[in-house]
C-alpha cells in the first residue's frame, strides 16, 4: 500500500501544475507501471517467503504460509506468474520502465536465494530497490527533478534502516538456520552503530534539501523538519533496545517513518 501511494503521489504531486493532475491520475500507463510494479514486489514477498520457510516457522511460526495454506509449488507458479504479468503491464508504460523492472524482479530473486543471508549487501539492494520504485514513475514521464531524488534517497536510506532493525529482530532463526546477515557477522551493539549512521544520513539529507529549498518554502518543509525529532527518538529507542519485541515494534516505527515520508509529498504543491 505504501508502494502504491508513493508511485501515486510522486508524479502528481511533484511533476506537474496543480490543474493538470487530473490527467495523470487517468493516465492507463501510469496505473500500468503502479500495477507492474505491485505484482513483481508481491513476486518478490513470495519467493522470500519460499526460501525463508524454515527461519520464518522459528521468527515468524503463526505468519508462515508455505507448506500450511499452499504447497512449495503452488509458491513457485505464483511467483512465476506474478513477475510475468508485472514485466508485460511494465512493458506498455514503455520499454525503459520494462527493463528496470525485469532488472528489479530478478534482484529479488538473488536476494531471496542468496543476498539476504550475507551481511548488509541484501538490506542495501533491498534499499536501492526501494528508491528506484520511487524514480520509475519521474522515468516514465522523462523529468529528473531535485525533489523526486530527495525523496528516492528518504526511500532508500529509511529502507536500509527498517531493513537492517528487522535482521536483529530476526537473530535467532538467522543464526539457526546459518545465515551471515549483519547483527551475526559483527553483533547487535555494533549493528546499531551502523544504524545510527543511516539515520544521520536521512538526518543530513533532509536539513540539506530543505536549506537548499529543494523541497520548496512551504508546509512541506515544516514536515520534514517534523521528522527529525521523530528520528532521533527512533534512535533513542533502539540505544535502549535489547529484546525480539523493541526490535520488532522498532520495524514498525520505522514502517510508519516511511509513511510519514510518502505524506510529506501530498504538501508539495502548495510549497
Amino acid at each position: 500500500m505504501i508502494l502504491a501511494l508513493t508511485q501515486l503521489l510522486v508524479p502528481i504531486c511533484l511533476t506537474v501544475p496543480y490543474h493538470y493532475q487530473y490527467q495523470l491520475v487517468l493516465d492507463p500507463r501510469l496505473w500500468l507501471l503502479i500495477f507492474s510494479t505491485l505484482l513483481v514486489a508481491s513476486a518478490g514477498y513470495v519467493i522470500n517467503d519460499y526460501y525463508d520457510v524454515k527461519i520464518d516457522s522459528i521468527n515468524k511460526p503463526k505468519r508462515v504460509t508455505i507448506d500450511r495454506q499452499f504447497s512449495r509449488t503452488t509458491a513457485i507458479w505464483l511467483h512465476t506468474v506474478l513477475n510475468l504479468t508485472g514485466i508485460g503491464l511494465a512493458y506498455f508504460a514503455g520499454l525503459k520502465v520494462a527493463v528496470l523492472t525485469f532488472l528489479s524482479a530478478f534482484l529479488l530473486w538473488v536476494y531471496s536465494n542468496h543476498l539476504k543471508r550475507r551481511p548488509l549487501i541484501g538490506n542495501l539492494l533491498i534499499g536501492i530497490l526501494a528508491g528506484l520504485s520511487v524514480l520509475m514513475p519521474l522515468i516514465y514521464l522523462q523529468q529528473h527533478t531535485p525533489i523526486g531524488w530527495v525523496v528516492a534517497t528518504l526511500a532508500m536510506v529509511l529502507t536500509w534502516v527498517r531493513e537492517v532493525v528487522k535482521d536483529m529482530e530476526d537473530l535467532k532463526g538467522d543464526k539457526t538456520f546459518g545465515c551471515r546477515t549483519l547483527p551475526i557477522a559483527i553483533g547487535l551493539r555494533q549493528t546499531k552503530y551502523v544504524i545510527y549512521g543511516f539515520v544521520l544520513i536521512l538526518l543530513v539529507t533532509l536539513a540539506w534539501s530543505i536549506l537548499m529549498g529543494w523541497v520548496g518554502a512551504g508546509w512541506m518543509r515544516y514536515h520534514l523538519w517534523l521528522m527529525m525529532p521523530f528520528l532521533l527518538h527512533f534512535v533513542l529507542l533502539l540505544f535502549a533496545a535489547d529484546t525480539t519485541g523493541q526490535y520488532r515494534a522498532l520495524s514498525k516505527y520505522a514502517k510508519l517513518l516511511m509513511l510519514a515520508g510518502v505524506l510529506s509529498i501530498l504538501w508539495y504543491p502548495w510549497s
